[in-house]
């Protein structure tokens, strides 16, 4: 039973935080796990950001997913996984594909960047005002100067020689990276 609660916790910790990104990105994601009450494919949660589909129990969410890719021909999809053969019917739908430890530290990193942003309007004042803790306040003050950059430009799919073009696959890529 611990077992059962563990899983489902962890699962509203990622559509939680993936909810987060999409909102923040304005993109949509479609997330897709394995199983579910049902026989058939059902959706169990839509907002304007993601959508949760569960397979359901005749499908597994490997299947959905390369239905899914192969119906969307048209859309632009940007498919995160770790799984070789779901990324290879993406390739030939031309359709790019990241890994999901990739896709988890540009997460990471666009929402950090935002728990970073200070507010225009951010007013620093004092709690104490004990001369003792003026060197404190002193360094508290211009420790919130300090921010980091707001856009991580460290993302790097294919490492060419500006001579080399991209292929048409890397550029498609590239171009969804960015939006991400």
């Amino acid at each position: 039973m611990a077992e059962i609660y563990n899983l489902e916790h962890q699962r509203m910790w990622l559509i939680k935080m993936l909810t987060a990104y999409a909102r923040k990105k304005k993109n949509n994601l479609l997330v897709v796990f394995d199983g579910g009450p049902f026989y058939w494919p059902s959706e169990q949660e839509k907002n304007k950001y993601i959508t949760i589909v569960f397979s359901g129990q005749k499908m597994n969410a490997d299947e959905y997913l390369k239905g899914y890719i192969i119906e969307n021909k048209i859309n632009e999809i940007l498919l995160v996984t770790d799984d070789r053969q779901i990324a290879d019917v993406a390739h030939e739908c031309s359709k790019p594909s990241i890994g999901s430890k990739h896709f988890y530290n540009l997460v990471q990193d666009a929402l950090s960047a935002q728990a970073l942003k200070k507010p225009e309007n951010a007013q620093i004042s004092k709690l104490s005002g004990k001369p003792e803790h003026e060197m404190i306040d002193s360094l508290m003050h211009e420790a919130a100067k300090m921010l980091t950059p707001e856009k991580s430009e460290d993302v790097h799919v294919a490492t060419r020689k500006r001579t080399q073009k991209l292929s048409r696959h890397d550029k498609k890529l590239m171009k969804l990276l960015k939006k991400l």
